[in-house]
């Protein structure tokens, strides 16, 4: 358990940093809870960029002082709920690049931070095939250029009021964020995590990646596949045990089957599907593989068998830890924090992730007095920022599912794709 703690904690270093933030007196109000409502109503000004920007933050919820969690949560949701469809007729550049074998039916069923998603049919000739039809709003390339300014402003900011230097992190978020107003990109994208998912039967008989089935810059036309989104999955029933299961071995799947990363774990890109398979939607936030997910798998193990040096000179190598922090230091940082609930992600029956497990780990980087200490101690590469994501924001999720997963025997089944998929098929049964 305390490789993985170790990992979670230092996934909440962005979040410590917002809490020093948070719980001092600062320009932005007179308490805590103004804080946070003055941010988050400063960001909601923007339009794509702070729905991506929160729900990066959302990974970290978390972190935040118990007694900040709820304006917390109520301030992201404010963002990522509050995306109203943009009617169809106000949406003819983007329509206008859908061929003529492609007809949109009915208004949006999903409104996302940078477009929106339609039912329709793709005629192929012999038939109508259902698609989901991806358009992205008028002038959001604009709009989200200047958001891109201004979450660059930010950085600076945070710098200003924590002494900690977030300027790289935050230039690869933007640069991903900008990313993804390329659909054509994203198409190429979920077309190669299609095939690699095609070609290997462990993972398609568990795995569904729509297909591609026409692309341009501002519309992206793909398979509809139905299902139960993750956010609307009862936590901790059988069928949360299973999305959970399926997502968990996904996430760490990808890197080698198929050399990229889904750096989006947001509840909504996530759908069990009508036939108990994992629909994996949203693809443009892919990023290729860095190493993280190797490091995270490789010194969890090695930690887990009190191989505390091993895991030392794998984070020190990777860039996890600066270059004059000590074995010691690495060691002494984090003390293990026992799950309240009982029980160890190496159980080799299986392990119940939860919010209360995730808040133990979390609960050491509620003092902000040293959270500019420990950003200097550890580092995240940005090219890893994404790949960072998708594994820490996978576990976030499995928390708020609260799924039994077979954690222990995918590590160890890692990096064998078609056996992690074989480890998940067999706990499932």
């Amino acid at each position: 358990m305390v490789s993985v703690s170790r990992m979670v904690r230092t996934s909440m270093i962005p979040a410590r940093a917002a809490t020093a933030v948070l719980t001092r007196n600062s320009r932005f109000g007179p308490s805590e809870e103004a804080t946070v409502e003055a941010i988050f109503r400063s960001l909601s000004t923007l339009k794509g960029g702070p729905t991506k920007l929160g729900q990066v933050l959302a990974t970290f919820e978390p972190a935040i002082p118990p007694h900040l969690v709820g304006p917390y949560r109520k301030a992201l949701n404010d963002l990522t709920d509050s995306t109203a469809p943009v009617p169809l007729s106000d949406m003819s550049l983007s329509v206008s690049q859908l061929p003529a074998s492609v007809q949109v039916s009915g208004p949006a069923f999903a409104a996302a931070s940078i477009g929106q998603v339609h039912q329709g049919f793709f005629s192929t000739g012999s038939g109508d095939v259902p698609v989901a039809v991806k358009l992205q709003y008028p002038d959001m390339d604009k709009m989200l250029r200047s958001d891109a300014a201004q979450i660059r402003m930010l950085a600076y900011g945070l710098r200003k009021l924590t002494g900690v230097d977030f300027s790289e992190l935050v230039s690869a978020h933007v640069e991903a964020m900008l990313d993804e107003l390329d659909y054509e990109l994203e198409a190429h994208t979920q077309q190669r995590f299609f095939d690699a998912y095609s070609s290997l039967p462990a993972a398609a008989v568990l795995v569904t990646v729509p297909q591609v089935r026409f692309s341009s810059q501002l519309s992206l036309v793909t398979d509809f596949h139905p299902g139960v989104a993750l956010s609307r999955v009862e936590p901790g029933t059988p069928a949360a045990d299973r999305l959970g299961t399926l997502l968990l071995t996904y996430t760490l799947a990808n890197p080698a089957l198929v050399g990229l990363v889904h750096g989006d774990p947001h509840p909504g890109n996530f759908l069990l599907g009508a036939d108990s398979k994992l629909v994996a939607l949203d693809y443009g936030a892919a990023s290729p593989a860095s190493g993280y997910t190797d490091v995270f798998a490789r010194s969890a193990l090695a930690i887990a068998g009190s191989d505390m040096t091993s895991a030392f000179h794998m984070w020190r190598d990777f860039g996890l830890v600066s270059s004059d922090t000590t074995l010691e230091a690495f060691v002494a940082t984090v003390p293990t924090k026992p799950d309240p609930l009982g029980g160890s992600p190496y159980d080799t029956d299986g392990f119940r992730f939860s919010p209360e497990w995730l808040g133990a780990q979390a609960s050491g980087f509620y003092s902000p007095s040293s959270a500019a200490d420990v950003s200097v101690r550890f580092a995240l590469p940005p090219d890893a920022l994404l790949e960072h994501r998708a594994l820490m924001g996978t576990i976030a999720l499995l928390c708020k599912l609260r799924a039994r997963v077979p954690f222990n025997t995918l590590l160890h089944a890692y990096p064998d794709p078609s056996a992690m998929f074989s480890v998940a098929s067999n706990f499932l049964s």
